[in-house]
């Protein structure tokens, strides 16, 4: 898009970003050798089409067990949206990792007229994200970023929501995931999430080992006992659960004073 205003958002912060666009769409804040592989090739294609195919996503899914919360994504992002237009009557709502864009729709259905921030760090996944949001949800007011989630280049204390769906345990460091979005997170805002976890049925585990073998996951994911902690070592009370004891869901808010 030849000439698109391109002026950086309020909520980035210039210390930590450096202006890269993808035709003017696109802010990155990583080197493009750091992207990770298997996100970029036949298995981020896959994770694609399953995760944005309710069908699909019920069947192959329902063979994990015990995934509650990917059942129930129209509720789970509703949930997060009143939540984020409690708080600002323009909310800022970053999408963390944002894969392909699946969440678009539901965030756009929920009919509060919010600010987008969807960051990843697979350039093959942004694109599919730019690509699904040009073609069914123009309207959306979005700012793509190909970045670090635990190095994200925005302000402190300037997200009202985070939507994470299945990015905790792809990350190589989950306190630090979490830490990184507490900062970001305004005090009172919020974190929806949705993450595998160690410690489920055998099939769980069987599953998580792949991952490993096929390098979509450095390390296990804490398991629920563990995540609790870390979210609590961050400022982040638990306020609701999804259910869910392999693939399980919750909603958290950032501690008022928490910094």
């Amino acid at each position: 898009m030849p000439g698109m205003d391109v002026s950086r958002p309020v909520f980035f912060d210039d210390a930590l970003s450096r202006e890269l666009t993808l035709e003017g769409l696109v802010w990155d804040s990583r080197d493009q050798s750091a992207s990770p592989r298997a996100f970029e090739g036949s298995y981020g294609r896959i994770y694609n089409s399953v995760i944005q195919s309710e069908r699909l996503r019920r069947i192959l899914f329902s063979l994990w067990g015990s995934t509650d919360p990917l059942h129930h994504l129209d509720e789970f992002v509703a949930d997060a949206m009143r939540h984020a237009r409690a708080l600002a009557p323009r909310p800022v709502v970053l999408d963390l990792p944002c894969g392909g864009g699946t969440l678009f729709q539901r965030i756009h259905g929920s009919g509060v007229d919010a600010s987008v921030v969807a960051i990843d760090l697979a350039s093959a996944m942004l694109a599919r994200a730019v690509a699904l949001r040009e073609a069914v949800v123009p309207l959306l007011d979005v700012t793509f970023v190909r970045g670090d989630a635990t190095a994200l280049p925005l302000a402190r204390d300037s997200v009202d929501v985070v939507l994470s769906v299945n990015g905790l345990h792809v990350m190589p460091d989950a306190s630090a995931f979490l830490s990184e979005i507490a900062r970001v997170l305004r005090p009172g805002g919020g974190l929806w999430m949705i993450t595998p976890v160690t410690g489920g049925s055998l099939r769980s585990r069987a599953i998580l080992a792949a991952a490993r073998r096929l390098s979509v996951t450095s390390i296990p994911p804490p398991t629920l006992v563990q995540l609790d902690r870390l979210l609590d070592d961050a400022s982040l009370a638990v306020e609701r659960r999804y259910g869910g004891q392999n693939i399980t869901g919750m909603a958290c808010v950032k501690r008022e004073g928490a910094t």
